[in-house]
């Protein structure tokens, strides 16, 4: 196992320094346990000012140079989607502790074979969820908070990117490179919060639409999900949206979690749900009086933080607060919403790795692509016919 050098600091590799890299950069200089001693980017000029922030690194034109350079104990990962699980596993094969930027990467196949690499080699493996610690803490009250079993989990979030936002980097909007669109990028925050609620469901039924972006990925989906222990739930997301919302709720046995904001969990006298159900002699029923109280605001992760987590489970020996098997899951809910969509039938988890391997090949080939539905030319022919 790779551990700290001598003076207790982890010698810090940045592959990728423009883009979210530079803020990875800002926070590896940061950090007090961490030093910066190599860089790589194919951007010449990015690489150049990256090198001026971090004078004592050495600069590499090429990823695979740095990880065989044996200039670092680890290395920040901050690349187009595409290109997380080969690095990682290249990082991993060269003996570094990998901090990956989300997702983890495209395929829950390249996940498991990252997690494979690490376990075998002793080897920190984490990945950029600065979002969870927000579910981290709230999702114990649905454990712990004597609201009995989940029965329903519902989640929704309206937002927005413009078609200019598609325009900023050649990879994006694409099967091949991005991997996929609102899910794999926006939404995997989303979902790797909901799932310290839920943990994954078994099944998912899914449908996926692009409404009103020039690309080939999805801006949007409608899922519907069943658990082990029979409870169900919604997920809902998109990118084409002027009216943000933002709904996420659980509904258990005595009592309701939301976690929107204002966030706050509700509790049911006496029998709670079936009580009221079972019970009730009248036709529509009055429900007994909910006992709310409102929670705190989680404030977010200070910038940096799990880069500084990232060094000191290196230094401690201990698992990384974003441990890979959690970013795998997050991967794997997304492949599942995928593949269902695109064989047209439920898909079941965990999956079936050639099944996931056989769609996503499809994708990157061109041979389904989700066209806008909704687009000038369409609304001109719509007034026309009116």
């Amino acid at each position: 196992m790779v551990k700290a050098k001598g003076n207790g600091k982890v010698r810090l590799g940045i592959v990728g320094v423009s883009g979210i890299g530079v803020e990875r950069l800002k926070n590896a200089l940061a950090t007090p346990e961490a030093e910066v001693t190599a860089l790589a980017d194919v951007n010449a000029e990015a690489l150049i000012g990256a090198l001026a922030q971090a004078p004592d690194a050495q600069g590499f034109d090429d990823a695979s140079k740095l990880f065989k350079a044996k200039r670092c104990d680890a290395v920040l990962l901050n690349v187009p989607h595409f290109l997380h699980g080969p690095f990682a596993l290249q990082a991993l094969e060269a003996g570094l502790h990998v901090l990956a930027e989300k997702p983890m990467a495209i395929r829950v196949t390249e996940c498991d074979a990252m997690l494979a690499a690490a376990n075998a080699a002793g080897l920190k493996l984490s990945v950029h969820h600065q979002h969870r610690h927000r579910a981290w803490s709230r999702a114990r009250i649905l454990r712990e908070g004597g609201l009995g079993r989940l029965l329903r989990a519902t989640f929704i979030r309206n937002s927005r990117r413009t078609n200019a936002y598609y325009r900023t980097a050649a990879w994006r909007g694409k099967w091949k490179t991005e991997g996929g669109g609102v899910l794999i990028n926006q939404s995997i925050h989303d979902i790797d919060e909901f799932l310290q609620y839920t943990g994954l469901p078994c099944e998912v039924r899914a449908s996926l639409h692009n409404l009103v972006h020039d690309v080939e990925v999805e801006d949007g989906c409608v899922a519907s999900l069943s658990y082990p222990d029979g409870a169900v739930g919604t997920f809902v997301t998109n990118l084409s949206s002027l009216s943000p919302t933002d709904v996420c709720e659980f509904e258990c046995e005595r009592g309701i979690l939301q976690v929107s904001k204002p966030s706050r969990v509700g509790r049911l006298p006496g029998r709670g749900v079936y009580g009221f159900f079972d019970d009730n002699t009248e036709m529509w029923g009055k429900p007994p009086k909910t006992e709310w109280e409102d929670l705190p605001e989680v404030e977010p992760f200070p910038p940096g933080s799990l880069v500084r987590d990232f060094c000191l489970a290196i230094i401690e020996d201990r698992a990384p607060f974003v441990d890979g098997q959690g970013a795998r899951d997050a991967v794997a809910f997304f492949n599942a919403l995928v593949v269902s969509h695109f064989l047209e039938k439920p898909a079941r988890l965990p999956l079936d790795h050639a099944e996931v391997d056989d769609v996503f090949d499809d994708l990157a080939k061109g041979r389904w692509k989700l066209d806008r539905r909704f687009t000038a030319q369409a609304e001109a022919e719509l007034a026309g016919a009116r």
